[in-house]
């Protein structure tokens, strides 16, 4: 099941497993077992349009396809995918929309001589994600805000893509926009853009402030996050240094590290923390955190501080307590494990252990100068390491000034 020393691989092995038998287990059901080996890493499927075209695109960049030589004639490729005529000729219609074909009237289709291959111009890309509601609206705004100055100090033209969150269910469909560019900075979209992007030679750096382990440790282009085994030591450490010693902990199912880091905190500390008050759960199940924590809070021994694995998390149980009538920090004090609008939009803003996004910014920019435009992704023989910003604690009213002489009682 994997090396035991290491979480990170253990929960790897866990994820895959548990996928697969839940797959196993649907298809069994339905009276059709599938092909095991691919049970976990089918992709999505794309419409055969999308095919097409990512195919050709990939023969092209790849050389199978070289500059000036004709592309399979439309009978043929409709023949190979199982296709119409008219459907392969959108395909080409966007290869040549891309500049990497040109279509000769009675005489079919032709690669460009001169592709336009990443140069090494000074535009840099970034790339953030639409999705209604979400929760990273404020923190987007910020960060466009910090990397649009740093590219003016560093003589870079700054080029953001603001793209709908169901448009990256086909990232090969947005290769085009990013032709010519120096690099590329993804924010909190989906990987499967930057590894597209990293495979056709552009250099790309991924920033994930809230991305599962899973996600970070699978990357195979350079990515940025915050150490998330280090969030809650540093969230502890500084609740033991304002008096409190009875901690309890509200982590997620998806944050696995997270935990870890609490549990490494309360060994360090020696803290007397029995096993009940440390809970992962799932941000839905709002009654069951209540009775959790109501009954945590109404024991004789019960907690002087929550720490919670997310600001919202922290902002959600904050509002619940507030509403039964539990003063915070004053009955219970609350710290959150990641820095996010949320923390500071708290009735009671809550303190937080957060990264910069100036020093966010700066590293992605300056791990892009490092690559060389059109590089050979297949020459690569090591997968990058994640790249963890530094740790800030930021204090707030809802971890109070010093612990309360009624919450020191034992």
């Amino acid at each position: 099941m994997g090396d035991r020393t290491d979480p990170l691989k253990t929960y790897q092995n866990i994820n895959f497993y548990q996928t697969l038998v839940v797959n196993l287990a649907k298809y069994i059901y339905s009276g059709t077992l599938p092909d095991v080996s691919t049970t976990v890493t089918q992709p999505e499927s794309t419409s055969k349009t999308d095919l097409i075209s990512l195919t050709l695109r990939n023969d092209i960049f790849e050389g199978r396809l070289q500059p000036g030589a004709p592309l399979p004639s439309q009978r043929q490729i409709a023949e190979r995918f199982g296709v119409s005529e008219a459907t392969v000729a959108v395909a080409v219609g966007r290869l040549a929309h891309e500049a990497l074909v040109v279509r000769r009237r009675g005489l079919g289709s032709y690669v460009r001589h001169q592709l336009p291959m990443v140069t090494a111009s000074r535009t840099l890309h970034f790339v953030r994600a639409l999705t209604p509601g979400g929760r990273e609206r404020l923190n987007d705004l910020a960060f466009i805000e910090d990397c649009a100055a740093i590219c003016d100090a560093k003589d870079f033209q700054g080029l953001w893509h603001h793209i709908l969150h169901q448009d990256l269910a086909r990232p090969e469909t947005l290769l085009h926009r990013f032709r010519g560019a120096r690099g590329v900075i993804t924010k909190g979209v989906n990987i499967e853009l930057a590894v597209m992007l990293h495979r056709q030679g552009i250099p790309v750096v991924a920033v994930f402030p809230f991305a599962s382990e899973l996600t970070v440790a699978s990357a195979v282009c350079p990515c940025i996050t915050y150490d998330r085994r280090a969030a809650p030591r540093l969230a502890v450490k500084h609740l033991v240094a304002m008096g409190y010693e009875r901690i309890a902990y509200l982590g997620r199912q998806s944050m696995p590290l997270h935990t870890l880091g609490f549990f490494d905190a309360v060994r360090e500390h020696k803290l007397p923390i029995p096993i009940e008050w440390a809970r992962e759960g799932c941000e839905d199940n709002s009654e069951d955190h209540i009775k959790w924590l109501d009954g945590l809070l109404t024991a004789g021994d019960r907690p002087q501080a929550l720490c919670c694995a997310t600001d919202h998390v922290a902002n959600r149980v904050e509002r619940w307590l507030l509403d039964r009538g539990v003063s915070i920090p004053n009955d219970l004090a609350i710290i959150a494990c990641d820095e996010g609008p949320e923390a500071i939009d708290a009735p009671v803003p809550i303190t937080t252990i957060g990264d910069s996004r100036q020093e966010v910014c700066s590293r992605a920019i300056e791990i892009v100068e490092q690559i060389k435009p059109g590089f050979d992704p297949a020459a690569e023989t090591a997968r990058p390491q994640p790249i963890f910003t530094p740790l800030h604690l930021t204090v707030r009213q809802s971890s109070g000034a010093q612990c309360s002489d009624s919450l020191k009682r034992a």
